[in-house]
């Protein structure tokens, strides 16, 4: 087994640490420079560790959910503490060059990373798109943070023998209790996954995890509510036929059910539904591959706030334009990103793949430029 402790990140530097102070700019770096395409050295064997397309896709995928993230949710010491035990999620953060050496680096550091994953006890069953994401140490780690945790940590229970809200009963039984959700992060980052079958709509099946539960088991009565996570993740099975695709799938509104303790008091209060509604904007497809013999590898296209989409840079392999969301029988993967608060709902039809924009190619070499000045002034300062 590989010890992360040997993984040496100095060619690649931490983004964080080269603009510590400019979410916008390590934005930048974060979606156009994506892994340069893996060339096998030590694993050449086909579908064996040496395949990193999965790991490429994953962590273009996690690039692009942190350029959504604002500064405070980026960096810290139990961020850097838990890159220490997953560090598929420091290598995101590099500074992903060109040069023979950082070529060289991320090759190496791939290699190191499958081993290291492979090797452990870290419920990491394969280097697919999946078997990274819903792993057991990607739910222990990053999709145990706030952002993506589906429910609010203090569900509130009661004893079913209560009546529900409304119904006259024994005061004693009215009372309803807080309970600790976050007991375990790692388990609510697991049931924070969406599976949609692509049946109905997606918001409402969103919605339909909050509310008023019963447990006969238990003998206990549950209200779940949203925790308003700034992202919601979703596993979709396109069916055979009329399969939901981009345009229908571009957003969602979810009603959380959230409730809210009035100021001064201790009675709660659920407001009325169309305050409750929150709008998601989708950001991120991945198709996952298939499997097996003839099997195709995953591949991502990821978009904008305002729907348009984040074209890829040339070299990466994994963004092409032979795919749509909603092929019949296919799976995918979907990211959502809560809307900002004054934007409003679109129903222009956006397409699904945009053609690269004039400039986007000196755009890119702008960005290289400003990596460059950036480790050049760090060498002069030592650090």
């Amino acid at each position: 087994m590989a010890s992360q402790s040997r993984l040496d990140f100095t060619v690649l530097g931490d983004l964080r640490d080269m603009h510590p102070r400019s979410a916008n700019v390590q934005s930048g770096f974060l979606q156009y420079q994506l892994p340069v395409h893996y060339l096998p050295s030590l694993h050449p064997s086909e579908g064996g560790p040496g395949d990193m397309s999965g790991m490429d896709v994953f962590v273009c995928a996690v690039r692009h959910l942190y350029a959504h993230h604002p500064l405070k949710w980026r960096d810290g010491a139990d961020i850097r503490q838990e890159e220490l035990k997953n560090p598929v999620l420091r290598f995101a953060w590099s500074d992903l060059g060109r040069r023979e050496d950082c070529v060289q680096a991320q090759n190496s550091l791939r290699e190191g990373i499958a081993d290291y994953l492979l090797g452990g006890h870290f419920g990491v069953a394969n280097l697919s798109f999946l078997g990274l994401a819903e792993s057991r140490l990607m739910h222990q780690t990053l999709f145990a943070r706030e952002p993506f945790q589906l429910y609010h940590p203090n569900p509130m229970s009661q004893r079913i023998a209560a009546q529900e809200p409304g119904e006259e009963d024994e005061p004693e039984n009215e009372n309803w209790d807080l309970e600790n959700g976050r007991s375990d992060p790692a388990e609510m980052a697991k049931r924070s996954l969406i599976t949609w079958n692509g049946l109905g709509d997606l918001g409402d099946l969103v919605s339909s995890k909050f509310g008023i539960f019963e447990n006969p088991s238990t003998n206990m009565r549950y209200y779940f509510s949203s925790g308003t996570p700034a992202f919601i993740r979703v596993h979709y099975y396109a069916p055979a036929t009329d399969a939901p695709e981009f345009n229908d799938l571009k957003e969602i509104i979810v009603d959380g059910k959230e409730v809210y303790l009035r100021p001064g008091t201790e009675i709660c209060d659920i407001p009325p539904k169309e305050q409750r509604a929150r709008r998601y904007v989708l950001i991120m497809t991945v198709r996952l591959g298939e499997a097996g013999a003839g099997g195709d590898c995953d591949l991502i296209r990821r978009y904008s706030l305002d729907g348009k989409e984040v074209v890829a840079p040339r070299g990466f392999h994994y963004a092409n334009e032979t795919w749509r969301l909603g092929e019949s029988g296919r799976q995918y993967m979907l990211f959502y990103c809560m809307a900002q608060e004054d934007s409003t709902s679109s129903s222009t039809r956006l397409p699904e793949v945009q053609k690269m924009p004039k400039g986007f190619i000196q755009n890119v070499r702008n960005i290289a430029s400003s990596t460059k000045a950036a480790r050049e002034s760090r060498h002069d300062t030592g650090l």
